[in-house]
């Protein structure tokens, strides 16, 4: 479908927005082409729900078009309380969800929950609307489900030999609340030899920056923002001083509203940061991404809403300020698909234009590019679908894994707050990208809760290995610690193109929901700095850090600042 041409509103600095109506059913498809359309829009993400959309959905999605063999003739005795007319409405109102999950995604003793929340959270009722009883639909799930989830072996871990890493804890200014870390950036913000270390500390509301260059540096509250999601450091506005873009969730807790937004923190002479709102009124916004997408010499954003149930959009923000004027965006929405966690912004096919990638979550479990053609006009494609809408898509980064000279995406999956259930098949995983988009899917190692992989050179070898770390629900670790060592931090080395040989770095301390890899202290390797969130307020003030850092005494040829 094309639209008659992009039709725009201006939005200025702090203006009023209001809430739009869902368009999630109106979310392109493949091959499909959008020309965007500028409306006030709401936005998404949480630590917290993650995969709040409804399975159900998917069970009756993909009736005429499922992909899992006979489950067509197996659905369709679901439902047989449907008249041909309902069972056509049901089609059409599922047939651009997840897929169609198998009973054995989850153990038995789930499915009922499952199913009449998801009927709940479906928007059309229960028997009365759908024509069929819940129950059915969980005796048919329960019929079929294990008892029990059968969990692999986990993968051989061997001791990081040759990999001298010195743990320490970086202190923080006293919260009234745990930190709970969601993005960490290194990044040269104030201009002197040394980076800064910008943290997203969700909870209560700040960001934080630790000035590398001082002796003894710590994490000091630079900002107020309303649970920041992710940061990035740019020259927004051209003066010649970097600003922070920040992702702005709006809550903590995953729920449709209209409090997110994205805000500009820029840089004063004095390195103060001043606070502006360049979009309001939206959902909970999970990431923001700045490029120049029109070539005409300014930065635009890519703004990722993540939504919740009836909130969530893809969008644009056209940058349209003037010389010396405040700033003003046209926002343009790209996808009405709710979920969009993680947005990349490349050249995916080389044309010189710049596209998208993004990472959706939300039970809609996919990677999905969006080509531009020109003039924000977009060509959707769909790169990969998980087996189930109970996959737990976490995060996503691209990069050339495999040396070959493309973009490759690497994947993790292990979102514990939807059930607080630890899944067999969490993990991280890596797409290879084989040309003419298409891209073919590794699994790269299990680990329960994975939350966040980044890759580069750890080892010096001249090829990127991957570190993952965990986040499990508060509620998880209750029911599975006490039985079992979990691994909350691991690094997959690679020796081989596409072959990785597993190291624990350690166990037990799953309450990582991010982490990022540098070189912070220019000593000529890449440190790792690991994100907390101590998810309940049992922890002692005392005890509480928001960041770990991982110092990597392998090639030391400076001292640390």
């Amino acid at each position: 479908m094309m639209t008659d041409g992009p039709q725009r509103r201006r939005h200025a600095v702090q203006r009023n927005r209001k809430k739009i109506r869902d368009v999630s059913a109106a979310s392109p498809v493949p091959e499909q082409v959008w020309s965007q359309t500028a409306a006030r829009r709401t936005i998404g993400l949480s630590l917290l729900g993650l995969l709040a959309a409804g399975i159900l959905a998917g069970f009756v999605l993909q009736i005429g078009n499922s992909d899992s063999g006979g489950f067509d003739e197996i659905v369709a005795q679901a439902v047989t309380r449907l008249s041909q007319a309902d069972e056509a409405r049901v089609r059409e109102i599922c047939s651009h969800c997840h897929r169609l999950p198998t009973p054995d995604v989850l153990p038995r003793s789930a499915w009922e929950d499952t199913i009449w929340e998801m009927f709940r959270e479906s928007g059309y009722g229960t028997t009365v609307k759908w024509g069929v009883d819940p129950s059915s639909v969980v005796a048919w799930y329960e019929e079929r489900a294990p008892e029990q989830f059968t969990f692999p072996v986990t993968d051989e871990s061997r001791e990081p030999d040759g990999l001298p890493l010195d743990k320490r804890t970086i202190a923080s200014h006293p919260s009234p609340a745990p930190r709970v870390v969601s993005n960490i950036l290194v990044a040269n913000v104030v201009g002197d030899e040394h980076p800064e270390i910008l943290v997203c500390d969700m909870f209560n509301g700040q960001i934080l920056m630790g000035r590398t260059s001082e002796p003894d540096w710590h994490l000091e509250p630079v900002a107020e923002v309303p649970n920041p999601a992710h940061v990035e450091a740019v020259d927004l506005d051209a003066d010649g001083r970097i600003d922070l873009v920040v992702a702005s969730l709006g809550s903590y807790l995953a729920m449709d509203h209209n409090l997110g937004g994205v805000e500009w923190l820029r840089q004063r002479e004095d390195g103060t940061f001043e606070r502006s709102t360049l979009a309001d009124g939206l959902g909970r916004v999970a990431d923001v991404q700045p490029d120049d997408f029109d070539g005409d010499g300014d930065l635009d954003l890519v703004v990722a809403e993540f939504g919740w149930h009836t909130t969530g959009h893809l969008l644009l923000l056209e940058n349209n300020t003037l010389p010396g004027q405040p700033a003003e965006f046209d926002v343009r929405e790209i996808d009405g698909l709710h979920g969009a966690s993680h947005v990349d912004v490349v050249d995916l096919d080389g044309d010189g234009l710049r596209d998208i990638v993004a990472l959706y979550s939300q039970g809609h479990e996919m990677v999905r590019c969006y080509l531009q053609k020109g003039k924000f006009v977009f060509t959707v494609h769909d790169l990969y679908r998980a087996p189930s809408p109970t996959w737990g898509f976490s995060g996503s980064q691209l990069l050339d894994l495999d040396q070959d000279n493309d973009l490759d995406i690497l994947l993790t999956n292990g979102d514990t707050f939807d059930n607080s259930l630890l899944k067999p098949y969490h993990g991280i995983q890596w797409l290879e990208n084989q040309g003419e988009l298409q891209f073919v899917p590794h699994q790269l190692g299990t680990l329960f809760g994975a939350y966040r992989a980044a890759a580069t050179d750890l080892d010096g070898d001249g090829d990127a290995d991957v570190v993952a770390c965990a986040l499990i629900a508060p509620s998880a670790q209750g029911m599975h610690l006490s039985d079992r060592k979990l691994d909350s931090l691991v690094w997959f080395e690679q020796v081989a193109a596409g072959e990785f040989v597993r190291h624990t770095l350690e166990s037990d301390q799953c309450h990582h929901p991010t982490l990022t890899l540098s070189d912070y202290d220019l000593d000529g390797d890449v440190d790792l700095l690991v994100g907390n969130g101590q998810l309940h307020f049992t922890v002692a003030p005392s005890e509480r850090s928001c960041l770990d850092l991982w110092e990597n005494k392998r090639n030391p040829q400076a001292d640390a600042p």
